[in-house]
């Protein structure tokens, strides 16, 4: 059993902090044996010129204070290291969850564990929400806070190969033994278990049921979805798709049948029932994203045995093995676009490969992204410090 300080910035009890990623992490870490000391709701400074720069900002931009800058990361690094210094004789490492701001001018005589699955100019190069900035003195402060952050922590943990490569080229680092892969797990709870699903079987009279679950129709690639399965449809298949967390605000009378779920409480056990019994139920997860830092729901579909469609990019190619756990398009292009359908159709025509490949997708789960592997991994990476 380990001893352990998370860090996290925002509420970690609410599964609203990056799509609850902190809360299930506190909670695994609890379940599978280890004592955690939490250290969040810090928020935002609270200096007085921080204070006052933000209330002149009402009044233009230009006073507004730079979340991202060497103030910022000293008031945390200050509030970090006088709280964790006080009972830091009592715990084996720090973990520090999407913090990196906080760490620069943090001191502490423990292991620091910095854990993400991207640095701002990878989310900046992929456009991701929220991280598209054209603001070059807000780029160069982050990337300095960045820089400074990956310097001083022990290890850097990132989500995947694919950010970690990036975060070495761009910052042209040799110090490579720094990085260390730790894919999130799936947030499915209690972990799955093969008896949770059953092996599929696709009959001719019933359709073909296709699972999209996300909340940006757009990026997530929606429209993309619906052209593939109108050239799988085309084909002579009967297809449905139903679509969870989004309104896709399109003509449901189309030629393929659309359910549409807008939102689901996933804190509510009744409504999280709902999500799983469309995994169970669903005969192909479909999710054909422009772009994605990892993507946790590739590995929730995969906690339920059911095959993945969806793009070749960034990190998604960790996940999904094509033609084993799902299907990869290797481009939006009609030639990526039919080579996949032609893929999915002969799956769909062959039994045995179609339960071969929901056995490959739960394997894949249990040894690459089970809550237990993660907090596994973790441990593995203090151990190595």
């Amino acid at each position: 059993m380990k001893k352990i300080i998370v860090i996290c910035r925002d509420d970690s009890s609410i599964t609203s902090t990056w799509s609850g990623i902190p809360f299930h992490i506190v909670r695994i870490l609890k379940d599978f044996g280890h004592e955690v000391k939490v250290i969040d709701k810090i928020g935002f400074p609270k200096s007085f010129m921080w204070r006052f720069q933000n209330l002149l900002g009402n009044f233009s931009k230009v006073f507004k204070p730079r979340y991202y800058s060497t103030r910022t990361s000293k008031y945390y690094g200050k509030l970090l290291t006088d709280v964790v210094s006080k009972i830091e004789k009592d715990y084996d490492f720090v973990l520090a969850i999407d913090f990196i701001e906080g760490l620069p001018f943090f001191n502490t005589s423990l292991p620091v564990i910095s854990y993400t699955d991207s640095n701002y100019q990878l989310l900046n190069k992929i456009n991701y929400p929220g991280f598209e900035s054209n603001d070059e003195l807000f780029k160069r402060n982050i990337i300095n806070i960045e820089s400074i952050g990956f310097e001083k922590v022990d290890r850097v943990a990132f989500t995947s190969e694919w950010a970690i490569n990036e975060t070495i080229s761009f910052f042209n680092t040799s110090e490579s033994t720094k990085f260390e892969k730790l894919p999130f797990s799936a947030q499915t709870y209690p972990p799955l278990k093969k008896e949770d699903w059953s092996l599929r079987e696709i009959k001719k009279e019933e359709p073909i049921k296709f699972l999209f679950v996300g909340r940006d129709w757009e990026r997530k690639g929606g429209l993309k979805a619906i052209e593939i399965l109108e050239r799988i449809k085309s084909q002579g298949l009967n297809v449905s798709l139903t679509v969870v967390g989004c309104d896709p605000k399109i003509d449901l009378k189309g030629s393929i049948p659309i359910r549409v779920i807008e939102n689901l409480d996933m804190k509510k056990d009744q409504e999280r029932e709902v999500l799983f019994d469309l995994y169970r139920e669903s005969h192909f997860f479909i999710l054909p994203v422009t772009a994605e830092a990892f993507g946790i729901v590739f590995t929730e579909a995969l906690g339920f045995g059911l095959p993945v469609i969806a793009t070749n990019t960034c990190a998604i190619p960790e996940i999904i093995e094509h033609k084993k756990e799902g299907f990869l398009i290797d481009s939006y292009s009609e030639a990526g676009q039919d080579k996949v359908v032609k893929e999915v159709i002969e799956i769909i025509k062959n039994e045995s490969d179609y339960l071969k490949m929901q056995n490959s997708a739960f394997e894949k789960f249990e040894l690459n992204f089970h809550p237990k592997a993660w907090v596994e991994r973790l441990v593995e990476i203090y151990q190595r410090i």
